[in-house]
């Protein structure tokens, strides 16, 4: 098993590398990495919402990019882990960014664009 901050870039690639030296091959890459902010939608930070972005969405893209050479030599799967917290309102407050919600289609996609 390996840890890898999503939101870094440089750590997406280096984990690659790493597994590449060590393994030459991946299995199975799950992502189950991400963030989310509840509140007012009104009153929400934009960097809140970027931050949720690069972490439910950008950084499984660009980890899945990084891993597909050594996941295409096994056959392997990727695996996506979501939470239902996104899903759940309250009152006045809600959360300001689904991810469950918006990027369950744009995970079929990455899924579907690393079929091979």
């Amino acid at each position: 098993m390996c840890r890898v901050d999503v939101i870094s870039d440089d750590d997406s690639r280096e984990v690659s590398q790493k597994i590449n030296s060590e393994f030459s091959r991946v299995d199975v890459l799950a992502l189950c990495g991400g963030g989310i902010f509840h509140g007012a939608l009104e009153r929400a930070p934009l960097a809140e919402f970027d931050s949720m972005y690069r972490s439910n969405f950008r950084g499984h893209y660009a980890l899945t990019q990084a891993g597909l050479p050594l996941l295409r030599k096994r056959n392997g799967q990727v695996v996506f882990i979501n939470s239902s917290a996104g899903l759940l309102v309250s009152g006045n407050r809600w959360p300001v960014f689904s991810d469950a919600a918006r990027f369950s289609g744009d995970r079929r996609l990455i899924a579907r664009g690393s079929q091979w």
